[in-house]
């Protein structure tokens, strides 16, 4: 037997909702292309976005998206492209590439960047270097870290003579020690090492130098004696 009173009470309850439904929401119109993630162009209107699914990868500004997200940009609008911010709380934001577990590259919003590979500015040949540029560098400090050479001012360090060093010049054309230009050319400069070899060479002449003062003092002393015994 049907409850009419329960048939009354539904009846009532859809006309409510049919009644109240808002009409601005109840009709929408508008039309798309395949694969373009829809937008509302007014209240009551879908139409194209910018995002296109290819079934696997989206692109924002292009159907032929290669990777999960592409972005890409064909206009002269500077400012186009991505940014990541968070307000006021900065901190919270980062980029990073890599599982949950194991990031290889890192971008915080500090401006801190990390990198286990090897970066290359202006270059894809890093080679084994951790950073490689093709181009100039201006800083307003470098702190190279490497040995240094106070081991020139040990006693049983041997300096050599300025004989065998003039005939390692003559011979060739470089000081001991130091790379030849043609080497220098090839394969760069190592800028730690060639410091130290630097400071090296400065206090190898110091040494020669107080070597010659003393000589100098003492053939001055020579000659004064040898002038009063000409008196």
């Amino acid at each position: 037997m049907i409850n009419t009173k329960a048939v009354r009470t539904i009846s009532a309850l859809l006309l409510a909702v049919v009644v109240f439904v808002p009409s601005t929401y109840a009709q929408i119109y508008g039309s798309g292309t395949a694969n373009y993630i829809s937008k509302f162009t007014d209240v009551n209107t879908i139409g194209n976005s910018i995002l296109y699914q290819n079934g696997s990868d989206i692109g924002i500004g292009t159907t032929t998206a290669n990777y999960r997200i592409e972005i890409y940009n064909n206009s002269n609008d500077a400012t186009a492209g991505l940014k990541i911010a968070a307000g006021t709380v900065a901190s919270n934001i980062a980029l990073s590439v890599g599982s949950a577990s194991d990031e290889k590259f890192t971008i915080l919003a500090n401006g801190t960047v990390y990198s286990e590979g090897s970066i290359g500015i202006g270059t894809t040949t890093m080679g084994a270097h951790k950073l490689a540029v093709c181009g100039t560098i201006h800083a307003t400090g470098i702190t190279v870290e490497s040995g240094w050479c106070d081991f020139v001012f040990d006693k049983e360090y041997k300096l050599r003579p300025l004989e065998e060093v003039e005939g390692f010049i003559q011979a060739n054309k470089h000081l001991p020690e130091i790379p030849p230009g043609k080497e220098v050319e090839e394969r760069g400069l190592d800028l730690g090492k060639m410091q130290m070899k630097m400071i090296q060479k400065i206090e190898e002449l110091t040494l020669y130098a107080i070597e010659q003062n003393k000589r100098i003092a003492k053939l001055e002393e020579e000659n004064k004696k040898l002038q009063m015994t000409k008196q």
